[in-house]
């Protein structure tokens, strides 16, 4: 096996995989992450406001907002979220993923950077939609967005 050969079968088990031409990307669509392996597939870029902004939600103390409730499960199985919370010049990011197996809606929030916030991400099923809502636990006011991917 030639020294090119070696370099190529050690390093394409890292590789992020698509089905899709990498080179052709149409507008309004992203990469995401299929859950398997490395792959990954083209789906549309969504935020949480159907628009190219996120929503920006300014939750009172011991208050839960609501952020959408748009994302049909019967055509969407998987979702990822970017959280952002925000007072004065603490911020948290976190990441949140949600999937939908077998009926049951599963979620974890990770990758927590910044400030730790007393804030709680909230993903639920209701009817056939997926809901997604912030509670503020902190005795102040946060401003919280979230982008969905």
């Amino acid at each position: 096996m030639s020294q090119f050969e070696s370099f190529v079968n050690a390093e394409l088990p890292k590789r992020v995989a698509t089905n899709a031409d990498p080179l052709v990307i149409p507008p309004g669509q992203v990469f995401v992450s299929t859950g398997v392996g490395l792959l990954t597939e083209l789906r549309p870029y969504v935020s949480g406001s159907g628009e190219g902004n996120p929503p920006i939600i300014h939750i009172i103390p011991s208050q839960e907002e609501r952020i959408f409730s748009l994302i049909n499960l019967s055509t969407r199985k998987s979702f990822e979220w970017t959280v952002e919370v925000v007072n004065e010049e603490n911020v948290k990011v976190s990441k949140v993923m949600a999937v939908f197996n077998s009926g049951v809606l599963d979620d974890c929030e990770f990758a927590i950077l910044g400030h730790i916030f007393s804030t709680e991400v909230i993903v639920e099923k209701v009817d056939t939609f997926c809901q997604f809502k912030i509670r503020n636990n902190e005795s102040f006011p946060v401003t919280a967005s979230v982008k969905l991917w």
